[in-house]
């Protein structure tokens, strides 16, 4: 079955037209006036977000912590490194220039239903020199919260699985998951969990 996509963009042209394209190549796409309600049924769906406002870009924020499976590609009147990182820290799964051609629309289309994200290498590697951030505090002890989650990954639930038990998104829940390995200062979920056995903790 097709994932759901939604093209939202202020520009009712440019809307009709990515829709065409996509509905072309055999998308299931809609442009709803509401994309904050369309966004909160089941199953995993898509969204091509143009942040060309303040509004867009609050939107942007909003849609990736709702508790559902939205994977967004953020599409930037002006591409540069530094707003498409902006993006990607604000919850986009991948940035386009909004001038794209239409293959490049599809392509974008086909690899966030796919669950791949879609960054240049210059966003990659910007966002590398961005630092892990806040995720390393490595300042206090484990919630029980956080002890449940290590074991349930010991145990091999996946992060879906276990998002969908702690009641999390799957993004949130790798968020999460992110802050708790920097708690712990590793790198990842196998480190994560040699550590957290060392610890006795699993």
């Amino acid at each position: 079955m097709p994932v759901p996509i939604a093209v939202h963009d202020p520009l009712p042209v440019f809307r009709r037209g990515a829709v065409t394209t996509l509905r072309d190549a055999g998308f299931d796409v809609d442009s709803p006036d509401d994309l904050g309600a369309w966004a909160a049924g089941s199953g995993r769906k898509v969204v091509l977000l143009t942040l060309d406002s303040p509004e867009d870009w609050l939107l942007l924020r909003k849609l990736p912590d709702g508790g559902h499976h939205v994977a967004v590609i953020a599409l930037l009147e002006d591409a540069d490194v530094r707003t498409s990182v902006q993006a990607v820290l604000a919850g986009a799964d991948g940035v386009l220039p909004r001038e794209c051609t239409p293959e490049a629309l599809c392509d974008a289309a086909l690899r966030a239903s796919d669950g791949v994200g879609l960054l240049p290498i210059s966003v990659l590697r910007a966002l590398a020199h961005e630092g892990p951030g806040p995720a390393r505090r490595g300042d206090g002890p484990l919630t029980d919260g956080e002890v449940n989650w290590l074991r349930g990954l010991s145990e091999g639930l996946t992060v879906r699985q276990l998002a969908e038990r702690a009641g999390y998104s799957e993004r949130m829940m790798y968020r999460l998951l992110s802050y708790l390995y920097g708690n712990l200062q590793v790198e990842n979920r196998t480190q994560a969990l040699m550590k957290a056995h060392d610890q006795g903790l699993i």
